[in-house]
């Protein structure tokens, strides 16, 4: 059951690393035609360029 805990960590750390590139790449306006995503998120603001 260990083991299980520490890859279910492991990879969940992975999968919200992948999710916040995702979103940091989606917030600017020719990353959203590309993702689909209609409206910015409140909290992905303050990484617009």
């Amino acid at each position: 059951m260990k083991a299980m805990k520490k890859i279910a960590v492991k990879w969940g750390a992975l999968i919200a690393a992948v999710a916040l590139a995702v979103g940091t790449a989606s917030v600017n306006s020719a990353c959203v035609l590309f993702l689909h995503q209609p409206k910015v998120p409140e909290g992905m603001d303050r990484f617009k360029k």
